[in-house]
């Protein structure tokens, strides 16, 4: 039985995505054709990171396919385990979809506590998108290239901090693989999400 939508990965056949959807309601032998009313996004982390501008291209690209609005709703929050359980508490008649990054199913329910079984609770529907990473500093430091960055932060370690978009996220695991390999001691600063991570980084 379809309980709830997950979405990750590179942006590929949201249409086929839509018919699997449509099937799954007919077995089910609902009594109106879906939707009948406006579908939500549930998005783990807060407006302006990557996680957050792929939903918001992804409710512009179904609202009109599915003659329904689709509305984008932010539920920030233990690196996207609130989002998780709230959709994984949700009705399951496809009303709740969930914008998950992988870390929210195959990282986050293995360093914390949650109440959700990642298996158990979601049905998957499409991979929606991709990013790369990449590493950036306040322009008012002195390092301009990733060789000078790693001798600038090698001279001080443990004194300089690093902001995450939460812990047990793709972006905290990088950064944290990163500084293994480099051999670099840095303090992560945990955020609800890259969005507001980033600001801080750019004020300084």
């Amino acid at each position: 039985m379809l309980r709830r939508c997950i979405s990750s990965g590179d942006y590929t056949e949201p249409v086929r995505a839509l018919i699997f959807i449509a099937a799954l309601f007919a077995t089910q032998a609902l009594a109106q054709q879906w939707p009948q009313k406006p579908v939500r996004l549930v998005v783990p982390f807060p407006p302006g990171g990557v996680t957050d501008s792929i939903a918001r291209i992804t409710v512009d690209w179904l609202a009109p396919r599915l003659g329904q609005p689709v509305i984008a709703e932010n539920k920030p929050g233990a690196s996207g385990a609130i989002a998780a359980e709230f959709v994984a508490r949700s009705a399951p008649d496809g009303y709740t979809l969930f914008m998950a990054a992988s870390p929210q199913l195959a990282v986050v329910p293995h360093v914390q506590k949650v109440a959700y079984d990642p298996i158990k609770d979601f049905a998957p529907v499409s991979i929606v998108g991709a990013s790369a990473f990449g590493l950036g500093v306040n322009d008012r430091l002195p390092p301009k290239s990733l060789a000078e960055f790693v001798d600038y932060v090698k001279a001080r370690p443990g004194q300089l901090n690093f902001a995450s978009p939460g812990s047990g996220t793709v972006g905290h695991l990088t950064m944290a693989l990163f500084l293994a390999r480099a051999g670099l001691k840095m303090e992560a600063v945990l955020y609800k999400g890259g969005g507001p991570a980033m600001l801080d980084v750019l004020s300084g």
